[in-house]
């Protein structure tokens, strides 16, 4: 594919089509605890089954009165966010859900000379200076994963459809995906 769109173009419709799928409304009006972050969270993770983080295996004993599962192979206890980007955080998940959406409207809006900084997300999210450049740094690699990573996987599930006469990647989408964001008023 012979797109002629620059190198940043190219990324900025992954953050535009990330931005579409997110939920109409935003995450707040998908998820309004961090119970249901986590139900969510646990179905996107484990959709062919739940599983052992460390073993792989499959016979794990039911979720504790502590919220974590015991793997009845190795005996190895985990939470839902083992071994993913948010292994061991003292944030709940709608913390990182919402600051993922926050990244990926930012993201799809932005021109090649912009960039998020850590002081913008701290004030943005509440968060200590030194917290909020980890938390951007940490969940935009993520989300600069296939399909946004797991976060954007959770949190960008919204089918989109894009005209079957749009060359996929190319001038023509990156404009439908611009003239869409604008039409969600993402500007």
């Amino acid at each position: 594919m012979q797109s002629g769109l620059s190198a940043h173009d190219i990324e900025r419709i992954h953050w535009m089509t990330l931005a579409l799928r997110l939920p109409e409304g935003g995450v707040m009006a998908k998820f309004q605890d961090s119970d249901s972050c986590v139900g969510h969270f646990e179905t996107v993770r484990w959709q062919f089954g739940l599983y052992c983080p460390r073993c792989k295996a499959r016979d794990i004993a039911p979720k504790s009165s502590r919220k974590t599962y015991r793997c009845r192979k190795c005996a190895y206890h985990f939470s839902a966010t083992a071994g993913t980007f948010a292994h061991g955080a003292n944030r709940n998940l709608l913390t990182y859900f919402l600051a993922a959406e926050d990244i990926i409207k930012q993201k799809a809006r932005m021109s090649s000379f912009e960039s998020i900084t850590g002081h913008e997300f701290k004030d943005q999210h509440g968060l200590a200076y030194m917290t909020a450049r980890r938390l951007l740094k940490l969940l935009t690699e993520e989300l600069l994963l296939e399909d946004g990573g797991l976060i954007g996987r959770c949190i960008c599930a919204k089918e989109i459809n894009v005209p079957p006469d749009i060359e996929l990647g190319g001038h023509d989408h990156f404009h439908w995906l611009f003239e869409a964001l604008q039409a969600r008023g993402i500007r």
